[in-house]
């Protein structure tokens, strides 16, 4: 999708527009959740290239384990690491999926 800009907007409604299409947001807070959504969809490339190294394949796992076991709360920040590993993953998966659907 080409770069999301806002185009006209107040508190009920707003538009999002490109090169092609006009997309209108009609809801309370329309402009905030306009100016979400552009956010979102411009930086999308930017935010996968920006995961992509953390993935569990990649180096995720990787760091998991650098944690060393001998530090104080080490079990409680491994297992936390983890999570946002699993989160990275999750994340990537569905771009991919949402990527080869279309």
């Amino acid at each position: 999708m080409k770069r999301l800009k806002l185009g006209v907007a107040s508190d009920n409604a707003a538009t999002l527009v490109n090169d092609e299409d006009v997309i209108t947001i009609a809801c309370d807070r329309a402009r905030t959740v306009a100016e979400r959504i552009a956010r979102a969809i411009n930086h999308h490339d930017a935010l996968v290239a920006a995961l992509t190294p953390f993935r569990s394949s990649e180096m995720g796992d990787a760091l998991v384990y650098m944690i060393d076991a001998r530090e104080p709360n080490s079990e409680a920040a491994q297992a936390r690491l983890i999570q946002l590993v699993a989160m990275i993953d999750l994340i990537l998966d569905s771009v991919e999926e949402a990527e080869n659907a279309a």
